[in-house]
């Protein structure tokens, strides 16, 4: 036994010096890397009274899987406190996952001792934020649903060089809040915007406001409007059920752009084509009987990424089928079509490849992924 013992005592002596020159490890990760809590330090303004019970609200901002949806200051979003710190925590796990790559929002509210309910303002994060906590500046920032309201700025303790207060457009088109989230397209903010007010407050969104906001966001008005005719297709084909969402002709005008989607890009990428097809009559005038042979191999078709409806153009159409099937509205049984919709090869059709079809479609940017080109069986 004690032969046994002083075994033992050796390994784990080597195990030991092995970790401090090695960085080997018997440990388990650390809470830091698994932590799916977020955190609230609640305030101790005299305006927010003597807390009863503390809710956190979380939502999808853009890209990522749906996260369950949540009825506000219910018990789905109660949070609880660590009896250590004080904090108040919230799992989002019990909401789905926090991924990698995609803008989500939340904010924290109380309801005191005599029934009246406090809140932060709406707080951009993602998955670095995890394990961060939240706390109160003291600052107000005007509301984005409603102008005559003020919110108590939220900040986060460790990530507020990218993620803080939400920077949104309100309905009478001023920027408030200081962070935009970090993946959304500027371009469909501003297309959201003026799907939620170029109808409803249409008196205070004038061309001039819209050029305003562009401008402050540096994003082109043409990119918008591809933005808003993608975003909103299904809404726009059926006016009479969506009366609140603005025509394209309402758009245009308020952009100051003309009211047609720019297809005049694609021919760009296939006038490569026509210049090597010329060469051919050129040589092969003289040899009609080598003509017959041509047709008998071009039934096979041709698929280019992007182009899911296989009819041979890239538009607005392939945009918008594509961002059904990311965001699970429509579903399609044709392997082919999902392999055309996953433009970047990453396995996957998300809001990303809708995002890369968009730019191929306006034009004019060097990173459009692998839209238009041509799918080879076995080259990718």
């Amino acid at each position: 036994m004690k032969k046994s013992s002083k075994f033992v005592s050796l390994v784990l002596a080597v195990l030991m010096a092995a970790s401090c020159f090695t960085g080997f490890t018997i440990f388990s990760a650390s809470a830091a890397d698994t932590d799916t809590n977020v955190y609230f330090e609640l305030p101790t303004l005299e305006e927010w009274g003597t807390a009863r019970a503390v809710y956190c609200h979380i939502y999808n901002v853009y890209g990522g899987s749906p996260l369950t949806v949540t009825s506000w200051q219910t018990k789905s979003e109660l949070c609880k406190q660590d009896a250590e710190t004080g904090l108040y925590y919230f799992d989002t796990s019990k909401l789905g996952t926090i991924e990698e790559g995609a803008d989500y929002a939340l904010l924290f509210s109380t309801l005191d001792t005599d029934g009246i309910a406090h809140q932060t303002s709406n707080i951009t994060f993602g998955k670095d934020c995890l394990g961060d906590t939240v706390y109160v500046t003291g600052d107000m920032v005007e509301n984005t649903e409603d102008s005559t309201k003020l919110d108590f700025e939220g900040a986060w303790r460790n990530n507020s060089d990218k993620y803080g207060a939400k920077a949104a457009i309100t309905s009478t088109g001023k920027i408030v809040g200081k962070y935009f989230p970090v993946y959304q397209p500027r371009e469909q903010i501003v297309s959201q915007f003026l799907c939620s007010w170029a109808v409803t407050n249409a008196t205070l969104i004038t061309p001039e406001v819209v050029a305003d906001v562009c401008a402050q966001l540096g994003v082109n008005p043409a990119d918008v409007f591809v933005q808003y005719a993608t975003d909103y297709a299904e809404q726009l084909a059926d006016p009479e059920a969506n009366p609140t969402v603005a025509s394209l002709e309402t758009i245009a005008t308020l952009l100051g752009v003309e009211p047609t989607i720019p297809e005049t890009t694609e021919p760009t990428t296939e006038p490569t084509e026509p210049t090597t097809e010329p060469t051919e009559p050129t040589t092969e005038p003289t040899e009609p009987t080598t003509e017959p042979t041509e047709p008998t191999t071009v039934p096979e078709p041709k698929y280019f990424f992007g182009d899911v409806n296989g009819d041979g153009v890239i538009n607005i159409t392939d945009a918008t089928t594509v961002q059904k099937i990311a965001l699970t509205y429509a579903d399609t049984t044709s392997s082919m079509t999902n392999y055309l919709a996953d433009v970047n090869g990453d396995g996957r059709i998300s809001i990303v490849d809708v995002t890369y079809i968009q730019k191929y479609i306006v034009g004019g940017y060097t990173n459009t992924a692998n839209v238009g080109v041509e799918y080879v069986a076995g080259a990718m």
